[in-house]
């Protein structure tokens, strides 16, 4: 280390930092003085400020560090951060060097956990103005159920009710609670009018909408019910073309 030896006040003096170099490596400025270096290949200069201070090199030895610390200063370097299990499976052996190469190799030769893949398993959005993304099947790895009955796709699909089971374009869509079927105006069948939720996501429950009834251009104002059913159990049963057709081996 480099330091800068001055006068704070009478037989009061203060050493500051102006450069260092590490393990014989050139040298480079250290704050807060920040000394001007001229390296080469064979040696470093610095011109000595006339600043009333005296500039002398102090040796500081650093303290002998453990392999687990060796292994864990390269590992917050070279990755997310140590952790034991890192730390016990790095490469073994006395050239912490080639241990290093090792640990490299090894890396680059296991399956990259990418961050674009994980994301795209999860999220599959469609969207509707550009007719981008797609659907998947019900029973496909990663498919994704939603709890709201209605969204922008039933635009001009009648809708009816017998009992408390609601029917869309003909095919049963859940069933729901005597007080949703108390706030509808008139007999049926009613169709989504001034329906806003292509910019709403479909989850987004209780959320008002508009109904029209029997092609009535008067529309009244109702609230997203949820998808779900009271008298069948959905593990043990599903809805095919509006009958309930018990699953095999259920889940």
């Amino acid at each position: 280390m480099l330091l800068k030896n001055a006068s704070l006040a009478s037989n009061i003096y203060h050493d500051t930092p102006a450069g260092r170099s590490y393990d014989g490596s050139p040298w480079e400025a250290a704050p807060p003085l920040l000394m001007n270096f001229q390296c080469s290949s064979s040696r470093c200069e610095f011109s000595v400020p006339n600043d009333g201070g005296s500039y002398y090199i102090q040796p500081i030895q650093a303290p002998a560090r453990s392999d687990e610390q060796l292994v864990s200063d390269f590992l917050i370097q070279a990755t997310f951060g140590p952790s034991r299990q890192t730390i016990g499976s790095f490469p073994s052996g006395s050239n912490f060097t080639e241990r290093v190469k090792a640990f490299i190799l090894e890396q680059m030769a296991s399956v990259p956990t990418l961050h674009r893949s994980y994301y795209r398993a999860r999220v599959h959005p469609v969207l509707y103005t550009y007719r981008s993304g797609t659907i998947r099947g019900p029973c496909d790895v990663g498919s994704r159920w939603v709890r709201a009955v209605f969204d922008g796709r039933d635009a001009g699909s009648p809708i009816t009710v017998n009992g408390t089971l609601l029917y869309v374009g003909g095919q049963l869509r859940t069933q729901v609670t005597p007080a949703f079927v108390a706030s509808l105006q008139g007999n049926g069948p009613w169709m989504l009018c001034n329906f806003l939720f292509r910019s709403i996501p479909p989850d987004f429950l209780n959320g008002a909408f508009q109904l029209s009834n029997n092609g009535s251009s008067t529309c009244f104002t109702v609230f997203q019910p949820a998808m779900f059913f009271t008298t069948v159990q959905p593990s043990a049963s599903r809805v095919i073309n509006g009958t309930f057709e018990p699953i095999i081996n259920p889940p």
